[in-house]
């Protein structure tokens, strides 16, 4: 696929998710075995989301997994729209938010 198919793909992506209501989406970064961090952003679907942390100088690079889900409750600040990179710290968060 050429750049500018890659490109035009995405756009096309992403007018598809604008479509949708925002969702929160937890978005995990990784480099080889390496964790670079987690983070938690509001958007339309996983694209915008990505776009969303890059936006906002959070995206550390490397491979990205992401997760939507539909919680009514803000995250806590610690975790949205914010690079946490300790392992330890996310887990207490996640638990602290779903209980």
């Amino acid at each position: 696929m050429t750049d500018e198919a890659f490109f035009k793909r995405m756009q096309e992506l992403v007018e598809q998710e604008m479509k949708q209501p925002e969702m929160w989406h937890a978005l995990s970064f990784a480099l080889a075995d390496k964790f670079l961090g987690f983070t938690i952003v509001r958007a339309h679907g996983l694209i915008t989301a990505i776009r969303r942390a890059h936006e906002l100088g959070i995206n550390p690079g490397g491979e990205v997994r992401g997760y939507s889900f539909d919680q009514m409750s803000k995250p806590p600040d610690e975790l949205f729209e914010k690079l946490v990179t300790d392992k330890a710290e996310i887990n207490r968060l996640l638990e602290q938010w779903s209980n």
